[in-house]
């Protein structure tokens, strides 16, 4: 893949994502130590051997919306300067768009 003419690396356009390794037709590739390993689950003659999971997103496959953005709230000095109330704040949600446009792979 990275053979490609059209792949462009992520130290050439400077990465957006931790972990980004480049981009081909819009479509960005991270790599992540973050995928669970189902342990033991293959089928037949690799039952034995760690089922590795990579995770595909779509186009609309999820949504971030914000109400409120991150802003840090100071409930100032209490009892007598031994304590400082300090908190971040924001109003936000997620969640999954389309679930067809999610495509889970599993390889031993």
């Amino acid at each position: 893949m990275r053979d490609d003419p059209d792949f462009k690396n992520a130290t050439d356009y400077g990465a957006i994502y931790a972990g980004e390794l480049g981009r081909i037709n819009d479509v960005v590739f991270i790599e992540t130590t973050q995928q669970p390993v189902i342990e033991a689950g293959g089928v037949g003659a690799h039952a034995t051997l760690d089922v590795y999971q990579a995770v595909i997103f779509g186009d609309n496959a999820y949504g971030l919306a914000t109400s409120l953005p991150v802003e840090m709230r100071d409930g100032g000095v209490i009892d007598f300067g031994r304590e400082h109330a300090l908190a971040w704040y924001s109003i936000f949600g997620a969640g999954i768009l389309e679930d067809e446009n999610i495509l889970i792979i599993e390889s031993v």
